[in-house]
């Protein structure tokens, strides 16, 4: 039976992602560094086989930007994934606990700042002693927990909002501000494949992106 065709991998989307968006003249890359590939063993068996993969292509991935001219950081975005080599952070040691909290272990898979931490949870199911992996964490403010189906839907969503300041609790003004001075709503994928071109993808990696972003793929391109 042939393979079934997966498409681009994370690392691959989130690559070209980077690319594109960088190419924006009104906004100011002050990082981008991803790591090597990574041919070791998972540092934790918290892992999921899709962070794997993405750290067999990239040992972490930093990416920050600014609004062109601004230096407050909320006003723009942040990606920090860290290192394969980050240490697992233990919540409760002692299983008894789990009546106080939920989560056993830890994983950090991205810290954009120590107070919006994104981790691959090991938990208690409510009520039981059995165990599920999640991805999410707490609002450090309002203590809200928030959870992700997957690493996949994790970075996706954050793409579609330019990984912005606190976008996995809020929307800021700084996103909607990026959204205005982007293309507009209603342009058409075929207009977005065009101008991703133009800033030197492929036709392939455009077109997947439209298709990964949707609408929100316009906020690779600037308005005119």
């Amino acid at each position: 039976m042939a393979k079934r065709n997966l498409g681009p991998s994370n690392a691959a989307r989130l690559d070209a992602w980077v690319r594109a968006f960088s190419k924006r003249s009104d906004v100011a890359v002050k990082d981008s560094t991803r790591g090597p590939t990574w041919k070791g063993a998972p540092n934790s068996i918290l892992e999921p086989k899709e962070l794997d993969g993405f750290y067999s292509e990239n040992n972490g991935y930093s990416f920050v930007w600014l609004p062109t001219g601004s230096t407050d950081q909320s006003e723009g975005g942040i990606l920090r994934i860290p290192k394969r080599s980050g240490s697992v952070v233990l919540w409760y040691k002692d299983p008894g606990h789990h009546e106080v909290s939920p989560y056993i272990d830890g994983l950090i898979i991205d810290e954009p700042t120590d107070e919006n931490t994104t981790f691959v949870l090991n938990r208690y199911i409510a009520g039981t002693r059995k165990k599920e992996r999640v991805i999410g964490g707490n609002n450090a403010s309002s203590n809200e927990a928030r959870f992700f189906e997957s690493f996949s839907a994790y970075l996706q969503e954050g793409a579609r909002k330019a990984f912005s300041w606190y976008w996995q609790w809020k929307e800021t003004d700084g996103l909607a501000r990026l959204r205005a001075r982007s293309l507009p709503p209603e342009t058409s994928s075929d207009i977005i494949v065009k101008e991703l071109v133009d800033r030197g993808l492929t036709a392939d990696e455009a077109t997947d992106l439209c298709n990964w972003l949707g609408n929100d793929a316009r906020l690779l391109v600037e308005r005119r």
